[in-house]
């Protein structure tokens, strides 16, 4: 399980790495209000999970609040990101056991949720992203599993 989460975990940086650069260079797209909702909404979601994960405070409210601009969103991708692979990387199989939240769900089962909950929102973005002449890359685990990249930052 265990390694399975890692690759999970590596895919959707790096993924989300890619898209955001996609997003970058495309004008349109970065400056696009939809787009930037989606992608807050991704990055929110990610934050929170994280949050219960580390146990670090999460200000609900204040996180809540769209940034203005894509370059905000690069930056609360990138933290969340760093974070999430530093703690996978040292996690154990009793990491993943340990009750998450209210305690209804473990570790892993919150790990699965933001990494599937991520992935659906990442196909939206890339609909828009096309919609707006970007190319959105590919978004397949498989794919990357045949070439496992560290995420590459815009």
């Amino acid at each position: 399980m265990l390694s399975l989460l890692r690759d999970l975990i590596g895919h959707k940086a790096s993924t989300d790495a890619a898209l955001l650069n996609a997003i970058g260079k495309c004008p349109e797209a970065a400056a696009d209000a939809e787009l930037r909702v989606k992608l807050h909404h991704i990055v929110f979601t990610d934050r929170f999970w994280l949050s219960m994960l580390l146990g670090f405070p999460f200000n609900a409210e204040e996180e809540r609040a769209v940034p203005d601009s894509f370059e905000t969103l690069l930056v609360r991708f990138k933290d969340a990101h760093i974070r999430e692979l530093a703690w996978i990387s040292q996690a154990t199989d009793a990491d993943l056991l340990r009750p998450i939240g209210s305690g209804a769900l473990n570790a892993s089962q919150g790990i699965a949720q933001v990494c599937l909950h991520s992935m659906g929102h990442r196909s939206q973005c890339a609909t828009r992203l096309r919609e707006l002449g970007g190319t959105p890359p590919p978004p397949d685990l498989v794919v990357w599993l045949k070439n496992p990249t560290s995420p590459a930052w815009p």
